[in-house]
């Protein structure tokens, strides 16, 4: 069986570099969404929201989640 890799974003300040990352993993087999950060509130509510994935205002709270693969800066 192939690794299906586990991806998180981390900012979300350019909101087209992020939500086009999100878009992209739905339809790419071999990665899923699993988790956002953004220190900006409104932007990792929205971003939650509409890929339903856990959100931190910390990095640091990400980066300690041992279920992420890759973590892609957007």
């Amino acid at each position: 069986m192939a690794q299906r890799w586990r991806v998180a974003l981390m900012g979300l300040g350019h909101w087209y570099s992020a939500w086009n990352t999100a878009r992209a993993l739905r339809d790419y087999p071999g990665a899923t969404l699993v988790a956002a950060a953004s220190r900006d509130p409104a932007a990792l509510e929205a971003f939650t929201r509409d890929f339903g994935v856990p959100g931190y205002d910390s990095y640091e709270e990400l980066l300690a989640r041992e279920d992420v693969d890759i973590v892609q800066t957007a």
